[in-house]
């Protein structure tokens, strides 16, 4: 196995596990998080994908057929990917649900087709636990990433919320010390004008 045909499957199933998590998490993690994802995921796959077709490395001489369609499911993944990172947050809300289904799909027929190329001419047990290790792995390896992705993301909201916790502390202060130089002024006054009347009345 060539170092490039490891390089397109390193990145490729890095790529197809992050873009698995974009159906597991709510949309209370905001529009950013789920661009972020999928720009990072789409980003991936097309390097893998410029790999696997010998742009940054040498293709392979002869894939089997089932390299072959699954090569031609994960573009169409990469291709959803695409059309779903463009429309976070802009437009197509209705129909986003299902072009994040096909990326997804598609994804995962392209990988089970590469575990059962991969193991090829086994016993059905065999194929199916690389089928299933194979799954578990891009999972896994995309349910850390995402981990990651959001603990960022919440220690980010943090600082905000601690600068913004600060700031209206500062403005209470400010608007607290402005009360009461008013209000000093204005017992001032009164009383000047209270004296100023009591002198005028006993005079």
């Amino acid at each position: 196995m060539s170092l490039s045909t490891v390089l397109f499957l390193f990145l490729a199933h890095l790529g197809v596990g992050i873009a698995f998590t974009l159906a597991f998490v709510s949309r209370e993690a905001g529009v950013k998080f789920f661009r972020f994802n999928a720009g990072l995921a789409a980003i991936l796959i097309a390097i893998a994908l410029a790999f696997r077709y010998g742009a940054l490395g040498p293709a392979v001489s002869s894939p089997s057929r089932e390299d072959q369609i699954a090569d031609l499911a994960l573009a169409c993944g990469e291709a959803a990917l695409v059309l779903y990172w463009a429309t976070v947050g802009r437009s197509l809300a209705r129909i986003r649900p299902a072009i994040a289904a096909v990326a997804i799909s598609a994804e995962l027929v392209a990988i089970v087709l590469q575990a059962l190329d991969v193991s090829s001419g086994q016993s059905l047990a065999v194929q199916t636990l690389t089928v299933a290790s194979l799954v578990g792995f891009v999972s896994l390896g995309g349910i850390a990433v995402r981990n990651g992705i959001l603990r960022l993301m919440v220690q980010r909201l943090g600082a905000d919320a601690a600068v913004a916790g600060r700031d209206l502390s500062q403005d209470r202060a400010s608007y607290a010390h402005c009360a009461e130089s008013r209000s000093g002024r204005l017992s001032t006054a009164f009383a000047r004008g209270a004296g100023a009347e009591f002198s005028r009345i006993h005079s």
